[in-house]
């Protein structure tokens, strides 16, 4: 009986491995599928079991094992469409349905956003509404508080240009003072350079060595920085069970500041923890980072894991939302340029540029608005260049209005690491001039 137990394990065992076979269960299973029929007369036909064997027998027998039938040809079709085109199938509506769900997702973003924005005007307009408030005072007194000072800085201004004066005159004391300290010091060197001659061979020798030592340093502080990088992104991918290798994830930094490649960023001397600190946006350009991504991915031995540029760039902008930068593109720049111009508008009504303008004006200008946007470019940096209005009331009458003046602004963003990372906006070049008094269309009504 052990011998029998032992033989009906072994022919078990030998038929389980068959079935758990992806080509031979699914042809097995189609074959049954195709010949259900023949399949179904044998089990259950009408007439005595010999007779349904033998009809089964005959059927297997006669039908020719090559031609478009049932037996053979049918079942292989089925099988390798199951095996090779199906899953294809599959993966096609499964990238579909998550390009859907990505923009429904991003959709309920925005509308819960605009809903936000929106109940927050409603709460300020109605706080402004209540004449019971106490902060309406105070806005009004802030209002005329900052009249004041834009009075007492117009005041100080002729103080400030008279001080630039006497220190431009300190200054050019101290250009002549320098300059005799440079002649002396040519007259030192000039008795030196015999002996520094004999000491040139041992200088260079000293050159060449501390020179090893700074290069030694200095990429010992850039590995790092690179490095603190390829171990975010690599942690976020290991989150989903993904992984690239280490050339793949420094290809995909190095394509996110804007190298060649990633033994460009170790060859950058810029691309350190003190240059890093400085960054506050790196921007992307969509069809640019797509390309660089996708040559990534088809780089890498990515053998049954599903990883397409798509989402390795939604890793990378859940890598940038744990760090201290913001991660934009062309747009985004822009919103942040228009967010930065409405944050210190004010503050440009203190630059010389408008200094000249509002001093001929007779104007306390106290309200300054964005008008237009007229260029945007992203060449070693980002630049944009801005038209505003500022109003205000007269000088000595603050029920009359005063003059307008336009503002042309030029805000920038300088290149701190690579060709991507950018630092803080700054005003570049700011100019005001005066509105004419009278609208073309009076001065029209006045000529008639």
């Amino acid at each position: 009986m052990k011998i029998l137990d032992d033989l009906w394990s072994s022919v078990s065992g030998a038929a389980k491995v068959r079935v758990n076979d992806p080509f031979i269960g699914t042809f097995t299973i189609s074959w049954l599928i195709c010949n259900w029929n023949q399949v179904g007369l044998l089990l259950w036909g009408e007439g005595k079991p010999s007779e349904r064997i033998n009809s089964f027998y005959l059927y297997l027998t006669t039908t020719d094992f090559f031609a478009f039938n049932a037996i053979f040809f049918s079942p292989l079709v089925f099988t390798l469409f199951y095996l090779f085109i199906f899953p294809w199938v599959s993966l096609f509506f499964k990238a579909c349905i998550q390009v859907v769900n990505g923009k429904l997702y991003k959709q309920a973003i925005n509308v819960e956003l605009y809903r936000v924005r929106q109940q927050g005007d409603l709460n300020k307009a109605r706080l402004l509404s209540d004449p019971g408030k106490q902060f309406i005072e105070q806005s009004v007194q802030w209002d005329l508080d900052r009249k004041s000072e834009i009075l007492k800085h117009m005041k100080d201004r002729g103080g400030r240009l008279k001080s630039k004066a006497v220190e431009q005159g300190h200054k050019a004391a101290e250009a002549e003072a320098i300059a005799a300290e440079a002649k002396s010091r040519a007259n030192i060197a000039q008795h030196d350079e015999e002996h520094k001659k004999n000491q040139t061979e041992l200088e260079r020798q000293r050159f060449n060595v501390n020179s090893s030592k700074l290069r030694a340093a200095a990429a010992s502080h850039r590995f790092p920085s690179a490095y603190f990088f390829i171990a975010k992104l690599d942690e976020i991918l290991r989150l989903d069970d993904l992984q690239l290798s280490l050339a793949g994830l420094g290809a995909v930094v190095a394509a996110i500041f804007g190298y060649e490649d990633f033994q460009g960023v170790l060859d950058d001397e810029g691309f350190n923890n003190d240059a890093l600190s400085r960054v506050e946006y790196v921007y992307y350009d969509s069809e640019l980072l797509a390309a660089r991504l996708e040559a990534v991915i088809s780089d890498e031995p990515l053998s049954g894991i599903d990883l397409t540029s798509e989402i390795l760039f939604d890793y990378i902008i859940l890598m940038f939302d744990g760090l201290p930068y913001c991660f934009v593109d062309l747009d985004g720049l822009e919103e942040k340029c228009v967010e930065f111009f409405e944050e210190h508008s004010y503050s440009m009504l203190n630059h010389e540029g408008v200094s000249g303008a509002m001093a001929e004006s007779d104007t306390i200008f106290d309200e300054v608005t964005l008008d237009s946007m007229n260029t945007v470019a992203f060449d070693r940096g980002f630049s944009a260049k801005l038209q505003a209005d500022a109003r205000g009331s007269h000088r000595r009458d603050s029920s009359v209005s005063g003059r307008t003046m336009t503002i042309e602004i030029e805000i920038t963003s300088r290149l701190q690491v690579g060709k991507r990372a950018l630092g803080t906006f700054e005003f570049h070049d700011i100019h005001g001039s005066l509105d004419d008094m009278f609208e073309p269309e009076e001065m029209d009504a006045e000529g008639l």
